[in-house]
């Protein structure tokens, strides 16, 4: 509306050459809180050719300016913020037969929003997890203008996913409806090369071209055996890993009969390289938790960067 809007928690944070060390706390965690006026002064920000101002408040969504290049020393003028008041989104989640599930698990995921991550760890959780009532509804508060995706589980059903776009003119509440599907198994065992089974393999099972919904993962058995009870109908791609083996990943049109995964074993050269690899990945990041100035962590960083480029290569390979 044009309003100022106090006591908003705001953060500079560079996207731009330095984003990598940002994701690791090393530039843009500056912070201040907005006056009775809506303005703010954030002090010791870093220099960056992409600096964006992040805000949040509780009576809205998140918001972020345009970017903007901040210099060596002086200061800058931020481009404004405008924070716009969340969608309500009204779930339901049906059976295969149309009928509303209680306690469904519906997780809401937010693609394409404008905003970079606020904290490290926003980057490995999902941004909601909520239950149906008993008439199999749920309602979601402070939805921020993006491509929402609404995922729905239950232990009775197959997942069911759909994908909703929300505006800023959005009507609130959005309604949604979800049906779960009706569940295919999965089973068979995994071998070595020798035929012997495989005990502890995991195996994930997926969906072909839909991201993580419609997966699943398990175990084998000390015989080798695994049995995924509740994967959604369609072709689907099948991961095996084990540590000591190559990664294996094979797609069906359907899941039919007993599948059998073999393994390759690793070249003992390859693999112990690997285990070094990781050993070393995780001294470097003590070392980063420890350093005592930038330059302690930006070397830290730096080693952190190479490792993981070497690892993701032998990786690559299999």
């Amino acid at each position: 509306s044009g309003r100022p809007l106090p006591g908003a928690r705001v953060r500079a944070k560079d996207v731009g050459q330095n984003a990598g060390m940002a994701a690791l706390g090393l530039f843009g965690g500056a912070e201040g809180l907005t006056d009775g006026q809506g303005r703010y002064v954030i002090d010791g920000v870093g220099p960056g050719d992409a600096v964006r101002v992040m805000a949040r408040h509780t009576a809205t969504t998140d918001g972020v300016s345009e970017s903007f290049e901040v210099g060596e020393g002086g200061s800058v003028r931020a481009p404004d913020v405008t924070l716009h008041p969340g969608r309500s989104v009204d779930i339901r989640i049906d059976d295969p037969l149309g009928r509303p599930v209680a306690g469904a698990r519906v997780e809401l995921s937010f693609d394409g929003r404008e905003m970079p991550d606020w904290d490290t760890f926003d980057l490995f959780s999902n941004d909601a997890n909520l239950v149906t009532n008993e008439k199999g509804h749920v309602v979601a508060e402070q939805v921020p203008p993006c491509e929402l995706t609404v995922t729905a589980t239950h232990p009775d059903h197959a997942r069911g996913m759909t994908t909703r776009t929300v505006a800023a003119d959005t009507t609130s509440p959005l309604r949604v409806v979800v049906a779960l599907t009706v569940p295919v198994r999965i089973a068979g065992r995994v071998v070595d090369a020798g035929g012997a089974p495989l005990e502890a393999v995991r195996l994930t099972a997926q969906l072909q071209e839909e991201g993580d919904w419609g997966m699943e993962h398990t175990l084998t058995g000390t015989d080798g055996r695994f049995v995924l009870e509740r994967m959604p109908e369609g072709p689907f791609v099948l991961r095996a890993r084990k540590a000591g083996y190559r990664p294996f990943q094979r797609e069906y049109e359907a899941a039919d009969g007993d599948l059998v995964v073999t393994l390759e074993a690793h070249d003992p050269e390859t693999a112990a390289r690997r285990e070094a690899l990781q050993q070393q990945i995780q001294t470097a990041y003590q070392r980063l938790q420890q350093a005592k100035n930038d330059q302690e962590r930006q070397a830290a960083a730096a080693e952190i960067q190479a490792l993981s480029e070497e690892l993701q290569a032998l990786t690559a390979d299999d």
